[in-house]
C-alpha cells in the first residue's frame, strides 16, 4: 500500500507527499462484466444473446495529512497548512464539464494512466485540533476501465511505390494498391487497446489492416502533401487537418482494437509517398 502514488492535475498523493493513505486505495481489481442475457426455454436452459460490456471503474482514495509542527508549511501554522493542502487537493479534484482527464498511478514499479473524471473530494477538518491532521476522500471515475501504460508506443510505416510489371507474368494477375508497408505493434498488456494513426500526405485511399484477422480501416480520401489525416479507433473519428471526414470511411471498414501481444499492422494506399505513425498504449484490466 505504501508504494502506491497517484497524481491528478499536478497534485500528488501517497508515498513521498503530504497526503498519506488512511487505508489501501480501492477500485484497482478487475471490474465486473455487465452482461446482456435473454432467457429461453431450450435444452441448455439459458441462451446467451448480446455482447458483454465493461462498466466504468470507481477509484477511492482515503487520505490524511499531518499538519503538526513538523508537517506545517514554512511560515504557516498547522491550520493554515491544512487549508492550503485542502485547497490544492480540491482544486485538482474539481469537476470536469466535458471530456476526460488523466489520472497517473504508480503501482509498485509500474506507472499507469487511467482516463475519466473526478467525482468528489470532501475534506474533513474534525481531527485538526485533536490529532493535528486533516482527512479527505477522493473519488475518481475511470470512464474507460482499462489501465494504460504511462508512455505511448508507436511505429512509423512508410510507403514504397513499386515500379512497372515484372516479366514473365504469372496468372491470374492481381491488381492492387501501389504501395504497402508492414510493422509490428506490441501490446505488452493483458487486454485489447485503442490506437491512433497519423497519416501524412501525399496519400490516396489509405488503408490500415490488422494482419492476424484481416480487419481494416480504409479511407476513400486524398491526403495532399503537407496535410495530416488522424484516425482514432477509440471513437471512430477521422480528421483531415482538424476537419471531420467520417464520410470517407469505406463500407467494409471496421475499427478494430489492438489485441494483447505482437501484432502485424499493414499500411497500404492506392498511391502516394507519405507515411503513417501508428500509436497505442498497452492496456490492462
Amino acid at each position: 500500500m505504501t508504494e502506491y502514488t497517484a497524481s491528478l492535475r499536478g497534485v500528488s498523493i501517497g508515498k513521498g507527499t503530504p497526503w498519506k493513505w488512511e487505508v489501501a486505495p480501492t477500485g484497482f481489481g478487475a471490474p465486473q462484466v455487465v452482461a446482456s442475457r435473454m432467457q429461453r426455454s431450450w435444452s441448455d436452459g439459458v441462451s446467451t444473446l448480446g455482447a458483454d460490456s465493461l462498466p466504468s471503474r470507481i477509484l477511492t482514495f482515503d487520505l490524511y495529512a499531518s499538519v503538526a509542527e513538523g508537517g506545517a508549511i514554512a511560515g504557516q501554522g498547522g491550520s493554515a497548512t491544512a487549508e492550503t493542502l485542502a485547497r490544492e487537493l480540491t482544486a485538482a479534484w474539481s469537476p470536469v464539464r466535458s471530456g476526460v482527464i488523466a489520472l497517473t498511478v504508480q503501482l509498485g514499479l509500474q506507472q499507469m494512466v487511467l482516463f475519466g473524471r473526478p467525482l468528489a473530494c470532501p475534506v474533513d477538518f474534525t481531527d485538526l485540533y485533536t490529532k493535528s491532521r486533516v482527512r479527505a476522500r477522493c473519488v475518481f471515475e475511470a470512464t474507460d476501465p482499462r489501465m494504460f501504460s504511462a508512455t505511448e508506443s508507436s511505429i512509423v510505416l512508410g510507403l514504397n511505390p513499386g515500379g512497372g510489371m515484372t516479366f514473365p507474368l504469372t496468372f491470374p494477375l492481381t491488381f492492387g494498391a501501389g504501395s504497402d508497408s508492414d510493422g509490428s505493434a506490441v501490446n505488452v498488456g493483458t487486454f485489447e487497446t485503442n490506437w491512433t494513426a497519423t497519416i501524412v500526405g501525399p496519400v490516396t485511399t489509405p488503408r490500415i489492416t490488422l494482419g492476424a484477422t484481416g480487419e481494416f480501416v480504409e479511407l476513400d480520401i486524398v491526403v495532399p502533401a503537407g496535410s495530416t489525416l488522424v484516425v482514432s479507433s477509440a471513437d471512430g473519428s477521422v480528421l483531415l487537418d482538424g476537419s471531420p471526414r467520417q464520410a470517407s470511411v469505406t463500407l467494409l471498414s471496421r475499427f478494430f482494437d489492438l489485441p494483447s501481444g505482437t501484432n502485424t499492422i499493414r499500411f497500404r494506399a492506392a498511391s502516394g509517398t507519405g507515411s503513417c505513425t501508428f500509436a497505442w498504449r498497452s492496456a490492462w484490466l
